[in-house]
């Protein structure tokens, strides 16, 4: 049986922690029609810590347009003003035209690059 192509997008979002870094788990469409789903995880990830530490696994992400991209590139700046550091972990091309310079291959690197400490004068 094929999928009914008048339903509309969707997109489901998981949240949990891993040690100091807020995950949101993502799976579906990061699309117009789905961006405001998840909007209210966002802002709680980025508000849970001072400085924000968030991992947007993006690995289940079957498409993203240019209002769900442009959705990830605010965190990110967001994230990067405020301190801390958002990173997308996996996504491949369909979120690289959006947050190239705030990409992980995996989830497991990201949690990794979060954990390490920074010093002062590092890059984010």
């Amino acid at each position: 049986m094929s999928p009914n192509p008048s339903q509309p997008p969707s997109l489901r979002v998981e949240e949990w922690e891993a040690g100091p870094v807020v995950v949101l788990a993502l799976s579906g469409a990061l699309v117009r029609a789905t961006a405001h789903t998840l909007e209210q995880p966002l802002v709680r990830a980025l508000a849970r810590r001072v400085p924000p530490l968030v991992v947007v696994d993006a690995e289940r992400l079957s498409a993203v347009d240019p209002v769900g991209g442009d959705l990830l590139a605010h965190a990110v700046r967001y994230a990067t003003q405020a301190g801390g550091r958002l990173v997308v972990a996996g996504g491949g091309e369909r979120v690289e035209a959006h947050v190239a310079d705030a990409m992980s291959p995996t989830l497991d690197e990201a949690l990794s690059e979060l954990a390490r400490p920074t010093r002062r004068g590092d890059p984010p």
